[in-house]
């Protein structure tokens, strides 16, 4: 059930989403890092499905170290917080 939740949300993700999402964290994205992260997302929908080691080598060999560097943190956060959810 929350799978197909979170399937459905990531299919109706927008940049807005993305940008709404980061500004919420305090992140300031570049619009190509606010396209990236975007097609990251729907490109990868079962990536936070996996540990965490797997989901931070997976952005940082995908996205740029500065993108990298921005998002870690978060990834770190949200992984703890909802992990047990998932």
């Amino acid at each position: 059930m929350i799978k197909r939740i979170i399937n459905q949300k990531i299919k109706s993700l927008t940049l807005r989403d993305i940008n709404d999402f980061a500004f919420k964290n305090n992140i300031t994205l570049t619009n190509e890092e606010s396209v990236f992260v975007l097609t990251f997302i729907k490109n990868h929908p079962t990536l936070l499905y996996q540990n965490l080691d797997t989901i931070l080598s997976t952005v940082k060999r995908e996205a740029s170290f500065s993108l990298y560097q921005k998002a870690k943190p978060l990834l770190i956060e949200y992984y703890k917080k909802y992990k047990n959810y998932l």
